[in-house]
């Protein structure tokens, strides 16, 4: 399919994991944050090679493209550690002390928040970073990795 920008892959990836995504979900309507999220959990983020293959096997704008990923706080843009720490702090989390977990799992990690861990070969693989809501305000502070989450009650 002939991408009208005329955007291209630097032929840098192999998108052979997510052909069969593709196959199954480009000609499907509303069907683009669900390509979206499992390109993510092929990859780890979604790279601008990732979004133009997208774009250029579903016929949709990588701009329109590009737009969802960078509205939904869920899709990343950037490789995080191979352990992805995420912290709700929205209102009820932050009320409730998502500051100090954020500062204690900092000191035991030797992280930053949105640090990669770059600065110790050590913590290279570990990555926080911080979401505003993560629906679950009702069960109390909210830490997860990847998938797992834990609560603080």
């Amino acid at each position: 399919m002939s991408n009208a920008c005329g955007c291209q892959n630097s032929g840098n990836t192999d998108f052979a994991e997510l052909a069969p995504v593709l196959e199954k979900y480009a000609k499907v309507p509303g069907s683009l944050i669900t390509i979206l999220q499992q390109t993510q959990d092929i990859y780890g983020y979604l790279s601008l090679d990732a979004i133009n293959y997208i774009a250029e096997r579903t016929g949709i704008m990588p701009a329109k493209i590009y737009g969802v990923a960078t509205f939904y706080a869920q899709f990343r843009l950037q490789p995080v550690g191979k352990y992805l720490i995420m912290l709700c702090k929205g209102t009820a989390c932050h009320v409730n002390g998502s500051d100090m977990i954020e500062e204690a799992v900092c000191e035991h990690l030797g992280i930053k928040d949105g640090d990669n861990g770059g600065r110790s070969v050590h913590f290279e693989q570990r990555s926080l970073s911080w979401m505003l809501f993560s629906g679950t305000c009702y069960d109390g502070q909210d830490c997860r990795r990847r998938r797992n989450f834990w609560q603080s009650y």
